[in-house]
């Protein structure tokens, strides 16, 4: 595939302007290798360039030396922040945003956040093991996560094209979600909150690092948010369908557990995820303000990892998974009435070798293969009562070979090549990195990266069907595909302030999108034209002696498809946070200001708006903390654009809330 710069006819000399990309972000030249262990306190959200991060390629190397920008977000942003769901944490990253159907998050980033995708199109792993399922590749990131929020030592993001290291689905960037260990929590811990709309979570915890180096980890979370008593959707307002008005149908309840072992280069992780979220919009023609409609995601893993030094210049890391994910969607219909029950069943084993040599003069080679059996892949669609619109079980197995090779080329300027070689159900896929850095003096870093990335379609987009009520199959998908060049460019004034700087442009060719087919009025996934996208982040962060710190970022992107601006994708966003001292140590306070531009929708466009939450942090003893947020403190509304399985053009959103959280370590 050519290169989208080169694609793109009477824009080409603006887009040329446009091809530099992702913010090189990076902590003081001082800070020299240290680790993110040791900066989880300093709440950072972006990476210090000689800290140490791993998701870009799959090792660990210096942020500066990374191929591209690599974003952080520190459990200390989590806790000053007052930071609920992992796609909260996620939001206040460059060129990311965050779309609510009252039923899923969706995570947008630099600028293409397509309804109704599932975030397929970003690979989420917990600590390496990919976390995304196998019917319908989702990626969840709110309180249907995996894991508690509280739980998080840091989250690694890596924007742009991840297929060179890591296959399917990282297509427009790859989420690495780092665990605490047990000698974080060095005992016991009791957590609980409040906060509006009667929102209710306990968790309690245990971490221990023994004298053998032995460390262990184990966690459980209850939460229950009854949500808003009452919304109103005007284009229902219908005396059969309570006249728009949807009562006590928002709610979201679950539960989830962790464990996690170590010793020495041996480790296992094991989680549970169950959560039940209502159905308040009346989405897929559903009928409205019925009790019955209700999601169900449960989630399953376990994961046993060695990493280790075999023999001088030798790095070995080896890991197997094994994973489980089932879904229960209940949609009522009326006249007549029926119970439409949709299922999902997901088991599979993966598994991963690689190899890190040293020993050639100024070269890191990285190869290894991942192997995914997919050896329960079910879906059905039945009536209560009445026929089964689908019934069917599927296996399926991919693998990929991929290599790395970083050298020095002289002082200063690295080079990193690399490719990944793909088999799936859908043929083979190959797909090359190219990255080159250059670090001048000190406080200069610029980076250039070319990369591509496929998606293959999941068994959801090509087999669902509910009897052509809703929606119908399309076995005759093929992958899409994506090619990115980006530029990063960072700058230190002063050790303690930073300007950073990204220009990028994407071309997506075969776009899996869901359309309504005029032939039936039936929803169905069609490879759609191609799409473009380009866009700029500018950041810059200072930070104060006497523990004042800032970052204010600002966002222009463009995506389009046919001339047309993309749905769902605001061209301007601009985010603001500081944190700051109140009086004495254990007391601070953290402000978050986002801006994001207007969206298109389907047939219109919903405003821009302006969202601020304020979180007050206490800690007057030792062991207790308590913090207080304020979400949406100035009660603006908005809304969220929705897609083709909605009536609504878009949802609104909720206003000012709260929430109070108490912390008690033992």
């Amino acid at each position: 595939m050519a290169a989208p710069c080169l694609r793109r006819g009477g824009r080409w000399l603006f887009g040329l302007a446009l091809c530099l990309g992702g913010t090189a972000l990076a902590q003081a030249p001082d800070a020299l290798d240290r680790s993110l262990e040791e900066l989880s306190g300093t709440g950072l959200s972006t990476a210090p360039k000689n800290v140490r991060v791993s998701t870009a390629s799959k090792y660990s190397q210096k942020a500066a030396t990374a191929p591209g920008s690599v974003h952080i977000v520190t459990a200390e942003d989590i806790r000053t922040y007052g930071f609920r769901t992992l796609g909260e944490a996620l939001r206040m990253l460059p060129g990311t945003y965050l779309t609510n159907d009252r039923n899923y998050n969706y995570l947008g980033v630099r600028g293409f956040n397509r309804p109704g995708d599932y975030n397929s199109r970003i690979l989420l792993l917990l600590d390496g093991e990919r976390i995304n399922d196998s019917i319908y590749d989702s990626a969840l990131f709110a309180n249907d996560f995996i894991l508690d929020i509280d739980l998080v030592e840091r989250i690694e993001f890596a924007p742009g094209p991840g297929s060179a290291v890591y296959g399917n689905n990282a297509f427009l960037g790859v989420i690495n979600v780092i665990t605490k260990r047990g000698n974080a929590l060095d005992g016991a811990e009791l957590s609980g909150s409040y906060g509006s709309f009667d929102a209710y979570k306990a968790r309690g915890s245990f971490g221990q690092r023994f004298d053998n180096g032995a460390e262990v980890l184990l966690s459980a979370t209850g939460f229950d948010w009854e949500g808003p008593g009452h919304l109103y959707y005007p284009e229902l307002d219908t005396p059969d369908q309570n006249h728009g008005k949807s009562v006590g149908q928002d709610y979201d309840r679950g539960q989830n557990a962790f464990a996690k072992a170590s010793y020495k280069a041996l480790s296992l992780e094991a989680g549970y995820a169950s959560r039940t979220k209502g159905i308040p919009t009346g989405s897929f023609g559903q009928h409205f303000n019925d009790p019955a409609s209700f999601t169900d995601d449960q989630r399953i893993f376990a994961s046993l990892q060695f990493d280790d030094e075999v023999a001088e210049d030798w790095g070995i890391h080896a890991r197997l998974g094994y994973n489980r994910y089932r879904y229960v969607g209940h949609y009522p219909y009326a006249d007549p009435y029926v119970l439409n029950v949709d299922r999902g069943e997901g088991d599979w084993w993966d598994g991963e070798l690689r190899l890190t040599h040293t020993g050639f003069q100024g070269h890191r080679i990285m190869g290894g293969l991942e192997l995914q059996d997919n050896f329960l892949q079910a879906q059905r669609n039945f009536d209560v009562g009445g026929p089964a619109y689908l019934d069917k079980t599927y296996a399926s197995v991919r693998y990929g070979f991929f290599l790395l090779d970083e050298f020095g080329l002289w002082d200063g300027l690295t080079l990193q090549i690399g490719a990944r070689y793909d088999h799936t159900p859908f043929g083979h896929r190959a797909n090359p990195r190219v990255s080159l850095v250059w670090q001048a003096l000190d406080t200069t870093t610029v980076k250039l990266l070319y990369g591509t990335a496929f998606r293959a379609p999941n068994v959801y987009e090509r087999f669902y069907n509910d009897g052509n009520i809703t929606q119908k199959g399309n076995p005759n998908l093929s992958p899409e595909h994506t090619a990115t060049l980006e530029l990063d460019l960072e700058h230190y004034l002063t050790p303690s302030t930073r300007l950073g700087a990204a220009f990028y442009r994407y071309g997506i060719d075969d776009l899996i999108g869901q359309v309504t087919d005029p032939a039936d009025g039936v929803l169905v996934y069609r490879n759609a034209q191609g799409i473009e996208g380009l866009g700029m982040e500018l950041e810059a962060e200072q930070r104060f002696a006497n523990g004042v710190r800032g970052t204010l970022g600002y966002s222009l992107q463009h995506a389009e498809s046919l001339g047309r601006t993309l749905m769902n994708s605001p061209e301007n966003m601009a985010k603001l946070h500081v944190s700051a001292p109140l009086w004495g140590d254990g007391y601070r306070v953290g402000l978050e200001t986002l801006y994001f531009g207007r969206r298109y929708t389907k047939s219109g466009k919903v405003d821009g708006y302006v969202l601020t939450n304020l979180t007050a942090l206490a800690e007057p003893i030792k062991d207790v903390a308590f913090s207080f947020s304020l979400y949406n403190l100035w009660n603006t509304h908005y809304a969220d654009p929705v897609g083709e399985d909605f009536i609504q053009e878009s949802i609104p959103q909720d206003g000012r809330g709260f929430r109070l959280k108490l912390t008690v370590r033992f």
